[in-house]
C-alpha cells in the first residue's frame, strides 16, 4: 500500500469518526426531547380532566358573554309568541303565583320577574349569570319592584336562597333545536334544589318532532351557489353546508311529509340525560314529491289551570327560534305514501357541553351535523 493511500484511508477513518461521534450526539439529543416530550404527555394525560374543565368554563364564559348584549334581549322579547305566551301564562294563573316565592332561572332583563311579581308573587329571585344582571337590578328599581324581586349576579349552581325552597320556577332556557346551549340543565339543578314537592315549573312540557321538506330555494342559495361562482367551481364549500344545522325559517308549502314525534320531555322529572336521545322516525309522503332536507321544531306547553302552549313550527307563526334544518346530500323521490324511516341521535359535544352533535341514519346514508 503506497503512503498516499494510506494516507488517505486515515483521513477517511477520521471524517467518519467524527461524523459518528457527530450522530451519536445527535441520537443523545434526540433521546433527551423524547424523553421531555413523555413528561410533557404525561402531565397532559394526569390534566385531562382539569384541562376539559378549563375548556367548559371557556364556553360557559363566551356563552354568558353572549348574552350581554341589547340586541339579543330586544330579539327575544320583540318575539311576540314567545313573550305573550309567557306573560298570558302566568298572568292568566294568578292563584299559581299569588302569595309564592318563585325564582326565574336565566332571568336576562327580568321581564319574565316582573310578570310573575305583577301577578301576586311575593317574592322573586331572579338568576342571571352575565352582566346583563346590572341592567335587569335597575330596572326592576324603575319600574318599583325592588321590594318583590330580588336579582341574583351569579350561576344557579352557586346561588343560596333566603328560603328553603320556593313554589314555582320559571325560566325561558330552549334554544335552537330546542337543546341547544343545554340551560335546561340549570332548570333541572333548580328544580331538585329548590322546588317544594308538588311544585310548578313553568313551562313544564315539550315535544320535539321531525318532518322531510323540499326547499327548493334554501338550497340554491346554500348549495348549488357553490357550483360556479364567477366562472369557478367551489362545490368544496358544500362538504361544510352539509355538516352545519341550518337555523332558518321554512314557508309552511315545503313540508312534504308527514311529522314524527322525536322526543318528549317533562321537567317535572327529567333528568339532565334528556338532552341526549335516540329516536327513530318514520315520514310519510303527502304527494309524489323531492326531498331535499328534514326539518325539525319543538312545541312548548304550560300546563296550568289556564293552560298555554306555543310552537316554532314552519306552520306556526314564526319565532326567534325559526326551524333547525338538515339539507341532504342526496335529495330524494318519493311517491305518495312512501315512508322514509330512520334514526336520528342527538349527543352533547365532547367537552362543549352546550353544543350538540346530531346524527341522521336512514336507508344507506348517516350525516352527521353540529349545532354550535
Amino acid at each position: 500500500m503506497s503512503q498516499e493511500h494510506y494516507t488517505s484511508l486515515q483521513d477517511q477513518i477520521k471524517l467518519l469518526t467524527q461524523q459518528l461521534q457527530e450522530k451519536s450526539a445527535e441520537i443523545d439529543m434526540k433521546n433527551e426531547d423524547i424523553a421531555q416530550m413523555k413528561d410533557v404527555m404525561r402531565g397532559m394525560l394526569n390534566k385531562m380532566d382539569e384541562e376539559g374543565e378549563t375548556k367548559s368554563r371557556r364556553h360557559d364564559k363566551y356563552y354568558f358573554n353572549s348574552y350581554e348584549d341589547a340586541h339579543i334581549h330586544a330579539e327575544m322579547i320583540k318575539d311576540t309568541v314567545r313573550t305573550e305566551s309567557y306573560k298570558s301564562a302566568i298572568l292568566s294563573n294568578r292563584p299559581v303565583f299569588q302569595d309564592k316565592h318563585v325564582i326565574d332561572v336565566g332571568a336576562g332583563t327580568g321581564i319574565l320577574s316582573i310578570f310573575a311579581a305583577q301577578a301576586g308573587a311575593k317574592k322573586v329571585y331572579a338568576v342571571e349569570k352575565s352582566d346583563i344582571a346590572y341592567e335587569t337590578i335597575d330596572i326592576v328599581r324603575t319600574n318599583k319592584y325592588d321590594s318583590q324581586i330580588e336579582v341574583f349576579h351569579k350561576l344557579l349552581e352557586e346561588i343560596e336562597l333566603p328560603v328553603d325552597k320556593v313554589d314555582v320556577i320559571i325560566s325561558e332556557w330552549m334554544g335552537y333545536f330546542l337543546l341547544f346551549e343545554t340551560m335546561v340543565d340549570s332548570v333541572i339543578d333548580a328544580r331538585d334544589k329548590f322546588l317544594r314537592p308538588g311544585g310548578v315549573v313553568c313551562p313544564n312540557r315539550f315535544t320535539m318532532s321531525l318532518a322531510g321538506a323540499f326547499a327548493e330555494d334554501l338550497y340554491k342559495d346554500l348549495v348549488t351557489f357553490w357550483s360556479d361562482v364567477h366562472g369557478l367551481d367551489m362545490s368544496v364549500m358544500t362538504r361544510l353546508v352539509y355538516c352545519d344545522v341550518q337555523v332558518t325559517t321554512l314557508p309552511p308549502t315545503s313540508l312534504v311529509t308527514s311529522p314524527s314525534l322525536l322526543t318528549s320531555i317533562d321537567l317535572t322529572t327529567a333528568s339532565k340525560s334528556c338532552v341526549e336521545f335516540s329516536s327513530q322516525f318514520s315520514l310519510e309522503a303527502a304527494q309524489d314529491t323531492k326531498l331535499n332536507c328534514l326539518v325539525a321544531w319543538f312545541d312548548t306547553y304550560f300546563d296550568l289551570p289556564e293552560p298555554v302552549m306555543f310552537s316554532t313550527g314552519a306552520e306556526a307563526t314564526p319565532t326567534h327560534w325559526k326551524q333547525s334544518v338538515f339539507l341532504l346530500k342526496k335529495p330524494l323521490i318519493l311517491t305518495k305514501g312512501e315512508k322514509l324511516e330512520g334514526t336520528l341521535t342527538c349527543e352533547r359535544m365532547g367537552n362543549d357541553s352546550r353544543s350538540l352533535n346530531i346524527t341522521i341514519s336512514f336507508r344507506d346514508t348517516t350525516q352527521v351535523y353540529q349545532l354550535q
